[in-house]
């Protein structure tokens, strides 16, 4: 179940948390696409364009006592995919967003054709695949 937020909420993540807003494939996609995603894999990832991330995890301090981070590899503006399993799921209005740490993400997406952009659309409620989301919903 995911949480449910004001409209006026203001998310600022911390440590290595990356603050994202999910995708849903709207099922536009070239014919001689290069990238093919399996059936059964479009259930057990998501995607998610990357809002906002935290300074990175502290590992240690410095001799004035401040922390020592981390760099996040993940910034701000890219596409992630990760496993349906990870994450905090919010609902901000009618938006899917959520919560994942720089370890969940499995890899930067990154489409060069423009055409092929249209295969990916801002996640509404309602929109993304109801098994994947129910499943989703179930691991929260």
């Amino acid at each position: 179940m995911p949480i449910i937020l004001p409209p006026t909420t203001v998310v600022e993540p911390t440590d290595d948390t990356i603050f994202c807003r999910m995708y849903a494939q709207s099922g536009k996609w070239k014919k001689d696409s290069k990238l093919i995603i399996p059936t059964t894999a479009q259930e057990e990832v998501f995607f998610a364009n990357v809002i906002e991330v935290g300074p990175g995890a502290m590992v240690d301090f410095d001799g004035d006592g401040k922390p020592i981070r981390s760099p996040m590899t993940i910034k701000p503006g890219e596409n992630v995919i990760f496993h349906r399993y990870h994450g905090e799921r919010l609902q901000i209005e009618d938006g899917w967003f959520i919560l994942l740490k720089q370890s969940d993400v499995l890899a930067k997406i990154r489409i060069v054709d423009e055409e092929m952009n249209e295969f990916f659309k801002i996640a509404r409620i309602g929109e993304l695949d109801d098994k994947a989301m129910e499943a989703a919903k179930a691991s929260a």
